[in-house]
């Protein structure tokens, strides 16, 4: 029996350990809009609590706010996004919820095997969860299963839900600020559960580091 229910799970609640399952909010709703986009652009539009999009979804676009925060900032947030770019809104504004806690310890107890978002597979950061969603799917049907996902991205979603928790730690100005001035290799190591290069580890802890010694001095 396969549990690709999404987030939060089903089935799989009663064979696997949920107790580090975390989800965050999101509003997400379709808009027309008179200057069309390129069907293959993305607009993504950091935030101190997480991040905006807008994207081409057939004649119409995707657009949506998501993060750590709770849900009147983001309907704030969105309705600020909305009017900026002369968007305007078709049905209705939708809430949902997405997976940011990593993916679970297991994902096989006996003849029960749970897959994708149901699973915790989706990167922290983005949101992104189509790309674990197939590759979970593909093999979830194999006696390794639990040995081909953990090979393949496991450890990478670990590692960017580890770096999300000590981001999220920080004051919104200085989460800001890493965002802003961080090199292009760090947020994309980020994004992607990469290992952060040297160079890249030293701009952290400058920044954290001058942080500190602002703080101090108040």
């Amino acid at each position: 029996m396969v549990d690709a229910t999404g987030n939060p799970g089903s089935i799989a609640r009663s064979f696997f350990d949920y107790s580090g399952y975390r989800s965050a909010p999101a509003l997400q709703c379709y808009s027309n809009c008179d200057k069309a986009l390129p069907e293959d652009a993305i607009n993504l539009i950091i935030l101190p609590y997480g991040y905006a999009w807008i994207f081409p979804r057939g004649d119409l676009l995707n657009v949506g706010v998501s993060g750590f925060v709770g849900i009147e900032t983001q309907r704030r947030d969105l309705d600020t996004l909305i009017k900026r770019f002369g968007l305007k809104v078709v049905g209705k504004i939708r809430r949902a919820v997405f997976s940011v806690g990593g993916p679970l310890p297991s994902v096989k107890s006996g003849k029960v095997v749970v897959a994708g978002e149901a699973a915790g597979m989706v990167m922290p950061f983005t949101g992104e969860g189509i790309r674990y969603a197939l590759y979970s799917g593909s093999i979830c049907y194999k006696p390794n299963y639990q040995k081909l996902w953990d090979k393949k991205y496991r450890s990478k979603l670990r590692r960017v839900t580890r770096w999300l928790k000590k981001i999220l730690s920080l004051p919104s100005d200085l989460r800001m600020r890493i965002i802003k001035e961080a090199p292009v290799s760090l947020l994309l190591s980020l994004f992607q559960g990469e290992r952060p290069r040297t160079n890249d580890m030293l701009f952290l802890l400058n920044v954290l580091i001058g942080s500190a010694a602002k703080i101090k001095r108040m």
